[in-house]
Protein backbone atom coordinates (compact mmCIF):
# COMPACT_ATOMS: atom_id res chain seq x y z
CA UNK A 1 0.00 0.00 0.00
CA UNK A 2 1.08 3.56 -0.91
CA UNK A 3 0.33 7.14 -1.13
CA UNK A 4 -0.91 8.68 -3.66
CA UNK A 5 2.10 9.59 -6.37
CA UNK A 6 1.94 13.53 -6.37
CA UNK A 7 1.75 13.09 -1.86
CA UNK A 8 4.76 11.16 -3.04
CA UNK A 9 6.66 13.73 -5.25
CA UNK A 10 6.22 16.55 -2.80
CA UNK A 11 6.85 14.63 -0.06
CA UNK A 12 10.71 13.09 -1.90
CA UNK A 13 11.58 16.75 -2.76
CA UNK A 14 11.04 18.12 0.07
CA UNK A 15 12.96 15.08 1.85
CA UNK A 16 15.40 15.72 -0.46
CA UNK A 17 15.84 19.42 0.45
CA UNK A 18 16.47 18.80 4.28
CA UNK A 19 18.91 16.02 3.07
CA UNK A 20 20.79 18.45 0.74
CA UNK A 21 21.18 20.28 4.03
CA UNK A 22 21.90 18.01 6.27
CA UNK A 23 25.02 16.64 3.79
CA UNK A 24 26.08 20.06 3.81
CA UNK A 25 25.89 20.74 7.12
CA UNK A 26 27.43 17.93 8.42
CA UNK A 27 30.27 18.04 5.78
CA UNK A 28 29.55 15.06 3.68
CA UNK A 29 28.94 16.72 0.23
CA UNK A 30 30.42 19.63 -0.92
CA UNK A 31 28.99 23.81 0.18
CA UNK A 32 29.39 24.26 -3.71
CA UNK A 33 27.15 21.05 -4.81
CA UNK A 34 24.04 22.22 -6.16
CA UNK A 35 20.35 20.84 -5.56
CA UNK A 36 19.97 19.48 -8.47
CA UNK A 37 23.51 17.33 -8.77
CA UNK A 38 22.41 16.55 -5.13
CA UNK A 39 19.39 14.74 -6.32
CA UNK A 40 21.65 12.69 -8.59
CA UNK A 41 24.06 11.40 -5.83
CA UNK A 42 24.83 7.66 -5.47
CA UNK A 43 22.40 5.82 -2.53
CA UNK A 44 25.09 5.23 -0.62
CA UNK A 45 26.34 8.81 0.06
CA UNK A 46 22.34 9.42 0.13
CA UNK A 47 22.05 6.92 2.97
CA UNK A 48 24.59 8.95 4.76
CA UNK A 49 23.00 12.35 4.18
CA UNK A 50 19.84 10.78 5.82
CA UNK A 51 21.75 9.72 8.56
CA UNK A 52 23.52 12.97 9.25
CA UNK A 53 19.59 14.11 9.33
CA UNK A 54 18.99 12.39 12.33
CA UNK A 55 22.95 11.74 13.91
CA UNK A 56 23.99 13.02 16.37
CA UNK A 57 20.97 15.70 16.64
CA UNK A 58 18.24 15.73 14.51
CA UNK A 59 18.63 18.90 12.30
CA UNK A 60 15.08 19.93 11.65
CA UNK A 61 14.85 22.52 13.66
CA UNK A 62 17.82 23.74 12.18
CA UNK A 63 16.56 23.73 8.79
CA UNK A 64 13.70 25.76 10.13
CA UNK A 65 16.08 28.34 11.72
CA UNK A 66 17.71 28.60 8.43
CA UNK A 67 14.58 27.97 6.12
CA UNK A 68 11.50 29.11 7.62
CA UNK A 69 11.00 32.11 6.21
CA UNK A 70 11.25 30.69 2.81
CA UNK A 71 8.59 27.50 3.60
CA UNK A 72 4.83 27.78 3.24
CA UNK A 73 2.65 27.24 6.24
CA UNK A 74 2.00 24.01 4.82
CA UNK A 75 5.64 23.30 4.61
CA UNK A 76 6.77 24.67 7.56
CA UNK A 77 4.00 22.35 9.37
CA UNK A 78 5.64 19.46 8.15
CA UNK A 79 8.93 20.09 9.31
CA UNK A 80 7.77 20.78 12.86
CA UNK A 81 5.52 17.80 12.58
CA UNK A 82 8.51 16.02 11.57
CA UNK A 83 10.90 17.03 14.47
CA UNK A 84 8.61 16.10 16.88
CA UNK A 85 7.54 12.92 15.42
CA UNK A 86 10.08 10.44 13.93
CA UNK A 87 11.25 6.86 14.00
CA UNK A 88 14.97 6.47 13.04
CA UNK A 89 17.12 3.29 12.92
CA UNK A 90 16.64 -0.34 12.82
CA UNK A 91 13.43 -1.91 12.75
CA UNK A 92 11.81 -5.32 11.59
CA UNK A 93 9.64 -5.21 8.81
CA UNK A 94 7.25 -7.83 10.03
CA UNK A 95 4.29 -9.07 7.55
CA UNK A 96 2.40 -7.41 4.83
CA UNK A 97 -1.49 -6.61 5.31
CA UNK A 98 -3.65 -4.97 3.04
CA UNK A 99 -4.03 -1.38 4.16
CA UNK A 100 0.17 -1.33 5.48
CA UNK A 101 2.99 -2.89 6.18
CA UNK A 102 3.85 -3.81 9.58
CA UNK A 103 6.88 -2.95 11.33
CA UNK A 104 8.07 -3.17 14.38
CA UNK A 105 10.64 -1.46 16.84
CA UNK A 106 13.35 -3.27 18.91
CA UNK A 107 11.94 -2.02 22.31
CA UNK A 108 11.08 -3.51 24.96
CA UNK A 109 7.75 -3.83 25.22
CA UNK A 110 7.36 -3.99 21.36
CA UNK A 111 5.83 -1.09 19.67
CA UNK A 112 4.21 -1.95 16.13
CA UNK A 113 3.34 0.44 13.23
CA UNK A 114 1.14 0.45 10.08
CA UNK A 115 3.49 2.13 7.31
CA UNK A 116 2.53 2.71 4.16
CA UNK A 117 5.32 3.56 1.08
CA UNK A 118 6.37 6.03 -1.17
CA UNK A 119 6.11 4.41 -5.26
CA UNK A 120 6.68 1.30 -4.97
CA UNK A 121 4.84 -1.38 -3.01
CA UNK A 122 6.54 -2.83 0.09
CA UNK A 123 5.25 -6.54 -0.97
CA UNK A 124 7.30 -6.14 -3.94
CA UNK A 125 10.40 -4.54 -2.42
CA UNK A 126 10.39 -7.48 0.03
CA UNK A 127 7.89 -10.15 -0.56
CA UNK A 128 5.97 -11.95 2.10
CA UNK A 129 8.74 -14.75 1.80
CA UNK A 130 12.01 -12.84 3.29
CA UNK A 131 9.61 -11.19 6.40
CA UNK A 132 10.65 -10.64 8.85
CA UNK A 133 13.46 -8.97 7.87
CA UNK A 134 15.73 -6.58 9.75
CA UNK A 135 15.93 -3.27 7.97
CA UNK A 136 17.35 0.51 8.66
CA UNK A 137 14.84 3.09 7.98
CA UNK A 138 13.29 6.47 8.95
CA UNK A 139 9.62 6.34 9.50
CA UNK A 140 7.74 9.94 9.38
CA UNK A 141 3.98 11.08 10.11
CA UNK A 142 2.68 12.42 6.35
CA UNK A 143 -0.45 13.23 5.20
CA UNK A 144 -2.70 11.35 8.10
CA UNK A 145 -0.66 8.20 7.80
CA UNK A 146 3.36 6.96 8.51
CA UNK A 147 5.58 6.36 5.81
CA UNK A 148 8.95 4.79 5.57
CA UNK A 149 11.23 7.74 4.00
CA UNK A 150 11.79 5.74 1.07
CA UNK A 151 15.45 4.80 1.67
CA UNK A 152 15.72 0.96 3.38
CA UNK A 153 19.42 -0.42 4.15
CA UNK A 154 18.86 -4.14 5.08
CA UNK A 155 21.06 -6.79 6.90
CA UNK A 156 21.47 -10.11 6.63
CA UNK A 157 20.80 -11.93 9.56
CA UNK A 158 19.34 -15.61 10.25
CA UNK A 159 16.04 -15.41 11.69
CA UNK A 160 15.94 -19.15 13.62
CA UNK A 161 11.97 -20.63 14.05
CA UNK A 162 12.60 -19.30 17.70
CA UNK A 163 13.19 -16.04 17.41
CA UNK A 164 10.17 -16.06 14.63
CA UNK A 165 7.81 -17.28 17.07
CA UNK A 166 8.98 -15.17 19.84
CA UNK A 167 8.83 -11.90 16.98
CA UNK A 168 5.23 -13.02 16.58
CA UNK A 169 3.97 -13.69 20.04
CA UNK A 170 5.28 -10.06 20.78
CA UNK A 171 3.70 -8.42 17.93
CA UNK A 172 0.27 -9.83 18.79
CA UNK A 173 0.50 -8.82 22.34
CA UNK A 174 1.30 -5.50 20.98
CA UNK A 175 -1.77 -5.25 19.20
CA UNK A 176 -3.73 -6.12 22.59
CA UNK A 177 -2.41 -4.08 24.64
CA UNK A 178 -2.43 -0.83 22.67
CA UNK A 179 1.06 -0.44 21.10
CA UNK A 180 0.10 -0.56 17.41
CA UNK A 181 0.39 2.78 15.91
CA UNK A 182 -1.37 4.18 12.32
CA UNK A 183 -0.29 7.36 13.56
CA UNK A 184 2.64 8.87 15.05
CA UNK A 185 0.89 11.74 15.55
CA UNK A 186 -2.17 9.98 17.53
CA UNK A 187 -3.04 7.83 19.92
CA UNK A 188 -2.31 3.80 18.91
CA UNK A 189 -5.44 1.98 18.09
CA UNK A 190 -7.07 0.43 20.86
CA UNK A 191 -7.46 -3.12 19.95
CA UNK A 192 -11.09 -4.55 18.61
CA UNK A 193 -13.15 -6.75 21.31
CA UNK A 194 -12.76 -9.85 19.16
CA UNK A 195 -9.46 -9.58 18.22
CA UNK A 196 -8.90 -9.39 22.35
CA UNK A 197 -10.97 -12.00 23.06
CA UNK A 198 -9.30 -14.07 20.36
CA UNK A 199 -5.94 -13.79 22.12
CA UNK A 200 -7.22 -14.17 25.46
CA UNK A 201 -8.11 -17.56 24.97
CA UNK A 202 -5.27 -17.99 22.66
CA UNK A 203 -3.42 -17.46 25.83
CA UNK A 204 -5.48 -19.45 28.22
CA UNK A 205 -4.90 -22.43 26.16
CA UNK A 206 -8.71 -24.00 26.81
CA UNK A 207 -9.26 -24.90 23.39
CA UNK A 208 -8.16 -27.38 20.79
CA UNK A 209 -5.39 -25.21 18.48
CA UNK A 210 -7.37 -26.38 15.50
CA UNK A 211 -10.51 -24.35 17.24
CA UNK A 212 -8.08 -21.17 18.11
CA UNK A 213 -7.02 -21.16 14.49
CA UNK A 214 -10.64 -21.48 13.90
CA UNK A 215 -11.19 -18.23 15.68
CA UNK A 216 -8.58 -16.35 14.56
CA UNK A 217 -9.55 -16.79 11.03
CA UNK A 218 -12.82 -15.53 11.67
CA UNK A 219 -11.64 -12.65 13.62
CA UNK A 220 -9.56 -11.79 10.49
CA UNK A 221 -12.55 -12.20 8.38
CA UNK A 222 -14.44 -9.62 10.57
CA UNK A 223 -11.59 -6.78 10.33
CA UNK A 224 -11.64 -7.49 5.77
CA UNK A 225 -15.56 -7.35 6.05
CA UNK A 226 -15.24 -4.05 8.21
CA UNK A 227 -12.74 -2.92 5.23
CA UNK A 228 -14.92 -3.86 2.43
CA UNK A 229 -17.75 -2.01 4.05
CA UNK A 230 -15.99 1.59 4.32
CA UNK A 231 -16.02 1.76 0.20
CA UNK A 232 -18.45 -0.90 -0.55
CA UNK A 233 -21.38 0.45 -3.45
CA UNK A 234 -24.74 0.08 -2.25
CA UNK A 235 -26.13 -3.25 -3.98
CA UNK A 236 -23.59 -5.39 -2.07
CA UNK A 237 -23.70 -3.58 1.21
CA UNK A 238 -26.45 -6.03 2.13
CA UNK A 239 -24.64 -9.10 1.51
CA UNK A 240 -21.38 -7.86 3.32
CA UNK A 241 -23.17 -6.76 6.65
CA UNK A 242 -24.75 -10.06 6.56
CA UNK A 243 -21.86 -11.87 5.96
CA UNK A 244 -20.37 -9.74 8.95
CA UNK A 245 -23.30 -10.85 11.39
CA UNK A 246 -22.87 -14.30 10.30
CA UNK A 247 -19.04 -14.36 11.11
CA UNK A 248 -19.66 -12.96 14.52
CA UNK A 249 -22.01 -15.04 15.43
CA UNK A 250 -19.40 -18.06 14.90
CA UNK A 251 -16.99 -15.69 16.94
CA UNK A 252 -19.54 -16.01 19.80
CA UNK A 253 -19.75 -19.47 19.61
CA UNK A 254 -16.48 -20.38 20.03
CA UNK A 255 -16.63 -17.69 22.92
CA UNK A 256 -19.43 -19.23 24.63
CA UNK A 257 -17.72 -22.69 24.52
CA UNK A 258 -14.40 -21.41 26.17
CA UNK A 259 -16.57 -20.06 28.64
CA UNK A 260 -18.59 -22.69 29.29
CA UNK A 261 -14.76 -25.29 29.55
CA UNK A 262 -13.59 -22.53 32.37
CA UNK A 263 -16.95 -22.25 34.73
CA UNK A 264 -16.76 -26.19 34.39
CA UNK A 265 -13.39 -25.70 36.33
CA UNK A 266 -14.43 -24.24 39.16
Amino acid sequence: MRIAPEAADVFINFYNRLMYFAGQTRGIVSKEMSFEVFKEIDPEKRAKCREALYKPKPLFNAFLKEYGNTLTEKERAVVESWAEHHIYGKLIIMRHLKKHTIFADFKTPMNVYGVLSLFDDLDGIIPHAYLPQFIETALLPYEGVIVYDGLMLGYNMLIGSNMRRSMTEDYELAKVQGRFYTSLTEAPEPPGPEELLAYQIKEKGDLPIRKVRGLAAQVKKVKQLEWELVDAPEKKRAKLEQQLQDTRLKIAALVVEFFEKDSGKE
